[in-house]
């Protein structure tokens, strides 16, 4: 995602998650959507991301949970998606 809120869809795996970036995650199964961290990222990409978020729950419906997810402290339940 970039700085003015655009996102792009790609094909999520661990090799693609960079330590300066944040991605959204819609696991449908779980209902979740997960805010991606990455530990360089700028505070600004983590505000857009949680922004993006927001807009994916509304797309998804209320039952949808937004859930942060920091590099390094992902939850089994992430790491399933990869």
């Amino acid at each position: 995602m970039k700085y003015d809120g655009t996102s792009n869809q790609v094909n999520l795996s661990q090799e693609i998650l960079k330590d300066d970036k944040v991605y959204c995650v819609v696991d449908e199964k779980t209902r979740s959507i997960y805010i991606w961290q990455g530990r360089n990222a700028a505070v600004r990409h983590k505000f857009v991301g949680a922004t993006v978020a927001r807009e994916l729950r509304q797309e998804q419906g209320p039952h949808f949970k937004v859930k942060a997810v920091e590099q390094g402290y992902e939850p089994q339940s992430f790491l399933q998606l990869l």
